[in-house]
């Protein structure tokens, strides 16, 4: 088992830093727990469309709102050992705080991203806080920015999503992995 492991840690030290975010789920998800995402291991999805790993929702908002602001994380893909696609999302349901919320989402996409190397931070924050729709094309990955309406909501509510997909992937499985809930099966 030591062995196993020794070498896998190897492979993953070779590896350049976008095939690291990819090619290396267990540390992917490590990392993105780092920012308090609590994500489970990568894994097969239920009804075998895939892979996936899916973080429980996190409040952003301190403002005591009734539907506070929250950020979302998911992991995606057709294989085993190869993540196709990230999904880093915000839920604005407490407009009165978006900018706060807005602020700190943007420095845990850039802080994820510097991981593996993305120097980028000014345009994640520029995007985010601009609830821009942008593609930025990368040698090894597409950084998308985009907003949609939260249906059932407020008017003003709306989820800004930044999907980071590997060049060359296939669409991941359409269903994604399903959100991880209260022991009362109540997602948080």
């Amino acid at each position: 088992m030591l062995e196993k492991e020794a070498r896998r840690a190897e492979q993953v030290a070779a590896m350049d830093d976008w095939q690291r975010l990819f090619a290396a789920p267990e540390r992917t998800i490590a990392y993105a727990n780092q920012f308090g995402y609590n994500a489970r291991p990568y894994a097969a999805i239920d009804g075998g469309a895939g892979f996936g790993s899916t973080g429980i929702d996190s409040p952003l908002s301190d403002t005591g709102a009734e539907t506070p602001n929250s950020t979302g994380f998911a992991a995606s893909g057709t294989q085993a050992d190869q993540i196709d696609q990230l999904r880093f999302t915000l839920a604005i349901t407490d407009p009165d705080d978006a900018a706060v919320a807005k602020q700190r989402f943007a420095d845990i996409v850039a802080g994820f991203l510097s991981y593996y190397g993305y120097e980028d931070a000014a345009a994640v924050r520029r995007n985010i806080a601009a609830e821009a729709s942008a593609r930025d094309e990368l040698s090894q990955a597409v950084l998308a920015y985009d907003k949609e309406p939260i249906a059932g909501e407020a008017v003003e509510a709306r989820r800004l999503i930044v999907t980071i997909s590997r060049n060359g992937a296939t669409a991941p499985a359409t269903q994604e992995p399903e959100a991880q809930g209260t022991e009362d099966g109540n997602r948080r």
